[in-house]
């Protein structure tokens, strides 16, 4: 950061008169209330379009192919998603519900059972941050296919971000950062504005308007880039949770050259912050002869014995013990 920046940044940071808080206050702030939630259940309802798969593909010879089709038909989604979060164990649950009329679906597209499966988005998804280990289930009860398991592992870990709706990232209050704190009055409300550019990416910005009466949670988030807006996150219904202020309403919506290429609109139907969770809350029900293949290579495979509840650590159990028995036989004996 040059000379300029840091003696401007400086004077933000110390003479914010016009707005009632100084950038330092407003850390503390914010790194209170990133830490006020540790566990979450929270129900969602979404609905996504998406336009972006579309543009992607380009129909041959004027004629919509499979691909193309399937992709169409995935652009507009509906389905309830159910969240289990457990920062300090780093363990994620989410189990999407399409609520869309699937038979309707296919019967409007003619699509064959195999493609029906591709339209399908209910699956459920367990996460071990501190493994980097995933699990998907995908729901054969709505198509008739197999049930079937994929273990793997992720290229890296999962945010937490659904726990921190409205909360500003307190990474970019960063002394690094030119952060401009100004007063913003909208109707009868005084909010916050906060505007940061970054000294590595000169033509990004990011820029929050915070309402003062629910800790400084934002109410818009906007990034711009070389002058354009390229995404949008309006949190909304906001509502006392065990009082903690948490959106009942959020849409993220992504631009491309002025128009928009994504929305997603999430309406939150039930949430409990901070509940208890045990080792149930984070396993998935396999029916018996449910279709388990291990990591993107398929290295492994199996059907379960029986059913049940099992989690990420329930599959690797049969493994792990494989590997410990290979392990310690003697040199003569292999």
């Amino acid at each position: 950061m040059n000379v300029k920046s840091y003696i401007i940044g400086l004077l933000l940071t110390y003479v914010n008169v016009a707005t009632g808080i100084t950038l330092p206050e407003l850390r503390a702030i914010i790194s209170s209330d990133s830490q006020a939630i540790s566990r979450a259940k929270i129900v969602t309802e979404v609905n996504l379009v998406d336009n972006s798969p579309i543009l992607s593909v380009t129909p041959k010879n004027n004629h919509e192919d499979e691909e193309l089709k399937i992709k169409r038909i995935n652009s507009k989604q509906y389905y309830l998603s159910t969240y289990t979060i457990d920062i300090p164990r780093n363990l994620i649950k989410e189990v999407w519900v399409d609520l869309r009329d699937l038979d309707t679906i296919a019967k409007t597209e003619n699509l064959t059972p195999i493609q029906k499966t591709n339209v399908n988005c209910s699956q459920s998804v367990l996460v071990d941050n501190t493994t980097l280990y995933e699990m998907s289930l995908l729901d054969s009860s709505r198509t008739g296919a197999e049930a079937q398991a994929l273990l793997g592992k992720r290229p890296g870990p999962l945010s937490f971000d659904q726990l921190s709706l409205g909360v500003i990232n307190e990474k970019f209050l960063k002394e690094e950062y030119l952060v401009k704190l100004t007063s913003l009055t909208k109707g009868d409300s005084e909010y916050l504005k906060i505007e940061l550019a970054f000294a590595e990416h000169g033509d990004s910005k990011v820029e929050y308007i915070c309402d003062p009466n629910l800790g400084y949670r934002f109410r818009e988030q906007k990034w711009t880039f070389k002058g354009e807006v390229t995404k949008q996150i309006i949190a909304d219904d906001y509502k006392m949770i065990d009082g903690i202020p948490f959106p009942f309403t959020c849409t993220t919506t992504f631009y491309s050259s002025g128009k928009v290429k994504k929305q997603i609109t999430k309406k939150v139907k039930e949430v409990e912050l901070n509940p208890v969770l045990t080792e149930k809350d984070f396993k998935l029900f396999l029916p018996k002869g449910t279709f388990i293949m291990e990591d993107i290579l398929m290295k492994d495979s199996r059907t379960t014995e029986s059913e049940g509840l099992m989690g990420i650590e329930d599959i690797l159990q049969p493994q792990a013990a494989e590997e410990k028995k290979v392990n310690s036989k003697s040199p003569c004996q292999h």
